[in-house]
C-alpha cells in the first residue's frame, strides 16, 4: 500500500480499477461455467469460487471484501436479469401484438372471402401468393353455467391431485405420520 500512498491520485484510482476489474473478470469466468452442461465444468467454477475465498479464510478483512466482491457480482447478474426480463416482456407484448394482427388480418381475409363466394360452396382460395384450405372439425362446446361439473360422468372427467404442503405441513406438525413426507428445519440465508 506505500507503493499507492506515493502515487498521483489518478494513477492510484488507476491501479485500484485494474485490480479490481481482474478480480471481476476471474469471477465471471467462473461464473459463466456454473451453468455448464458438463458437471466437472460446473464443479470446477464452483471450487474457484470457493478458492477465491477460501484462500483469504485466516485474514477477517480480506475475507469480507472479497465475499463483498462476489456478492456486488451477484447483484449485478441480478439487475442484468432483471433488465433482460424487462426486455423479454417487451418482446414477448410485441410478438403478441403482431400476432394478433396477423390473426385479424387472416381472419377478415377468410370471412371476406367466404362471404363474397359463399354460394359457390367453396373449401379453399387459390390466390396468387397464398392458398386458403378449409377442413372439417368437431369441438367440444361446454357451457360452464348450465354444465355442472360435478354431475359429469366419471369417465368424462379429469381430476388432478396435487400435494397440499400446508396441509401436509400442519398435519406432520400434529404429529400425524404421513408415508413419503417429512418435515424438514434449515435456515435460510439471504444478501441484500
Amino acid at each position: 500500500m506505500d507503493v499507492l500512498a506515493k502515487q498521483p491520485r489518478q494513477d492510484v484510482l488507476s491501479t485500484l480499477a485494474v485490480q479490481i476489474r481482474g478480480s471481476i473478470l476471474a469471477i465471471e469466468e467462473s461464473v459463466d461455467l456454473i451453468n455448464s452442461d458438463d458437471p466437472l465444468e460446473r464443479q470446477h467454477a464452483m471450487e474457484e469460487m470457493e478458492m477465491f475465498l477460501q484462500g483469504v479464510a485466516n485474514d477477517r478483512e480480506e475475507l469480507l471484501k472479497r465475499a463483498d466482491e462476489l456478492l456486488t457480482f451477484r447483484a449485478a447478474l441480478r439487475e442484468r436479469a432483471r433488465y433482460r426480463k424487462s426486455e423479454s416482456d417487451r418482446i414477448r407484448t410485441m410478438v403478441k401484438s403482431d400476432t394478433d394482427k396477423a390473426d385479424r388480418i387472416e381472419t377478415t381475409v377468410i370471412r371476406m372471402l367466404r362471404l363474397a363466394l359463399e354460394d359457390q360452396g367453396a373449401t379453399k382460395f387459390d390466390l396468387p401468393m397464398h392458398e386458403i384450405r378449409s377442413r372439417m372439425t368437431t369441438q367440444v362446446i361446454i357451457d360452464d353455467y348450465e354444465c355442472a361439473m360435478e354431475a359429469l360422468p366419471e369417465d368424462c372427467r379429469k381430476v388432478e391431485i396435487k400435494p397440499d404442503k400446508a396441509g401436509i405441513k400442519k398435519a406432520l406438525q400434529d404429529g400425524r405420520q404421513i408415508p413419503g413426507c417429512r418435515l424438514h428445519t434449515d435456515r435460510s440465508w439471504r444478501s441484500n
